[in-house]
């Protein structure tokens, strides 16, 4: 670009979002590394790791824009993905984190998902081996049929969140939570422009845990 590029980032929309939907959180906000000035090759990597948030495995839109000095836009065509997520192995977990997903969406979607709770905990002593687990489902049900604000269903969503990592950790073995953890620790690495030794030696560290 004659006047060299200022900035870039990443624009998220909603992809077959329901008519009326009313999301209750923005857009993940990705921003984008750019080559530096004096880069050869003109390229650029960014990390970012967007499993936690509450849109995680939405289908969306996905554009790159970019600004030069002059303030002149350039975009991409959109393309539709899936946001990536946390994959839950437990059936029960990966239930409450659809549920979240939904409602994060369409706060217009509390009634759906109180039912679909209710669903879950139809016959608790068959389906639920873990009586705090059963306790957390229910507690989530209560505290969405008193939601009276958007404030208050954001903090379903991220109970619901918390209620399913427990669910989904209670049956980690002690190598599975070390590959999990080293996972995260490079993840959040690469996020943070770690340095290459940094990386090589959290990557081998990942290594020797899925070995184990």
């Amino acid at each position: 670009d004659d006047y060299g590029l200022a900035s870039a980032k990443a624009l998220i929309v909603p992809d077959d979002a329901a008519p009326g939907a009313r999301p209750l959180f923005e857009a993940p906000e990705v921003k984008l590394s750019v080559p530096g000035r004096k880069s050869k090759d003109g390229i650029a990597k960014t990390s970012k790791d967007l499993a936690e948030h509450p849109w995680a495995g939405a289908p969306v839109k996905l554009s790159l824009s970019a600004l030069d000095d002059a303030k002149q836009e350039g975009r991409s065509p959109a393309k539709a993905v899936l946001l990536p997520e946390r994959i839950f192995t437990n059936m029960l977990a990966a239930a409450l984190i659809e549920q979240r997903r939904l409602l994060a969406l369409d706060a217009n979607a509390k009634g759906r998902v109180m039912n679909l709770l209710d669903a879950l905990t139809i016959r608790p002593e068959d389906t639920i081996k873990n009586p705090s687990h059963f306790l957390g489902l229910h507690t989530a049900r209560l505290r969405l049929a008193s939601s009276r604000s958007d404030e208050q269903l954001r903090e379903v969503v991220a109970y619901l969140w918390e209620v399913a990592n427990v669910i989904e950790d209670s049956g980690l073995s002690d190598a599975q939570k070390r590959l999990k953890q080293a996972q995260e620790n490079l993840a959040k690495a690469l996020e943070n422009g770690a340095s290459d030794e940094e990386i090589a030696k959290l990557t081998q560290e990942l290594r020797e845990a899925m070995n184990e």
